[in-house]
């Protein structure tokens, strides 16, 4: 049996070999990995979304830049005159849906046609009272009855007592008689006459109803083209929208906070949407990755702390805390390691892309104060 010294000696040498050092007699425990690649973690490839010539380019390699910053513009000039027209094309279509003459026309329209039918209605009943009314053909036919019977005593008087009515008077009392006939007759015409215009008036305020169901015909056509008008009001805001949206297009924006690292176009060359037309890094926060045999490697937690160190030179060395963000749930079948990464903030920028380093990590109590619960 072996005893726990050659146990530790083993476990050492195991460690060395790996490129691991543990920290002996430690309640804190460490796993070191010696060979740690400094890598980036944000770089993009900004690309052009649209086709076009490349206007202007505003940054220059080096420069830091803000995510949502206009980069670069491609040429604009034809987008800009179509969110022009559609702007104007927009305020017509506002003056136009604001222009309440008319409905308040057709409204007055119906109105007026309206107080037409009822004075329509009024002659009209004025008109049949009249048709109806039977007092003047009854006084003419009175009238005319007591003409016949003057007429017919006079002629009486004078067959019986000869002399007694002169030829005169008989002729006076005939006039007489033939006037209130006449009297009679004119007024049974007048009362069929009357009648044909009450029957006429009739007709008249039909046609009134019918105009006023045209006026009010009119109003809702009014009415639907100031609907219309306001759909197509609509219809403009977004012919409005999707110029400005053209328009945005033409302006690449950086997506992320960094450096400009390569500007890969220059102002004038033509660029199809997809191609890139620079390169944007972030520096201020870094991955560090590194490789640990799978016995250690099933020991971590993410969130673990960890410590990264690199030699600048002979005489310097620059340090960094982090934690660690990844453990690979994959073992490599050839080496039986693990992948890790701990990301770190560059605050100072003393960490370069690409850098070599020495990866400590801790798995012991206290490195397990920022495990995620």
């Amino acid at each position: 049996m072996r005893t726990i010294f050659q146990e530790l000696l083993i476990f050492g040498v195991i460690c060395c070999g790996a490129g691991l050092a543990p920290s002996p007699g430690s309640a804190d425990e460490k796993v070191v990995v010696e060979d740690a690649l400094i890598r980036l973690i944000d770089e993009v490839e900004v690309p052009a979304r649209e086709a076009g010539a490349l206007a202007e380019i505003l940054v220059h390699e080096g420069e830091s830049v803000t995510a949502g910053q206009i980069v670069v513009r491609l040429d604009d000039q034809p987008q800009k005159l179509q969110e022009q027209r559609a702007r104007l094309e927009l305020a017509v279509a506002r003056r136009e849906l604001d222009n309440q003459a008319p409905l308040a026309l057709a409204a007055k329209a119906v109105e007026l046609e309206q107080q037409a039918a009822l004075e329509q209605k009024l002659k009209g009943r004025i008109a049949d009272k009249q048709a109806k009314n039977p007092h003047k053909v009854d006084a003419a036919t009175r009238q005319r009855d007591v003409a016949k019977n003057e007429l017919d005593r006079a002629m009486q008087a004078r067959k019986e007592f000869e002399g007694s009515v002169s030829e005169s008077e008989i002729d006076g009392r005939r006039l007489t008689f033939e006037h209130a006939d006449l009297n009679a007759r004119q007024a049974r015409f007048e009362q069929e006459i009357d009648t044909l215009k009450a029957e006429v008036e009739e007709l008249v305020a039909r046609t009134r109803e019918l105009t006023v169901e045209q006026a009010r015909l009119q109003m809702d056509d009014a009415q639907a083209r100031h609907d219309v008008a306001g759909l197509q009001v609509q219809l403009k805001e977004n012919l409005v929208d999707l110029a400005a949206a053209a328009l945005e297009r033409r302006e690449i924006r950086s997506p992320i906070d960094g450096t400009v690292l390569h500007v890969r176009r220059h102002v004038g060359e033509w660029i199809e949407p997809g191609e890139p037309c620079l390169r944007i890094v972030r520096l201020d926060r870094f991955r560090v990755e590194g490789f640990l045999p799978a016995r250690f490697a099933l020991q971590l937690s993410l969130a673990a702390k960890a410590q990264v160190s690199v030699r600048v030179d002979d005489d310097k060395q620059v340090e960094c805390e982090g934690i660690v963000t990844f453990i690979s749930p994959e073992i490599d079948p050839v080496n039986n390691e693990v992948r890790i990464w701990v990301e770190i903030e560059n605050v100072d920028h003393q960490f370069r892309p690409g850098m070599h380093g020495t990866l400590t990590i801790h798995h012991g109590p206290s490195g397990k104060s920022g495990k995620k619960e």
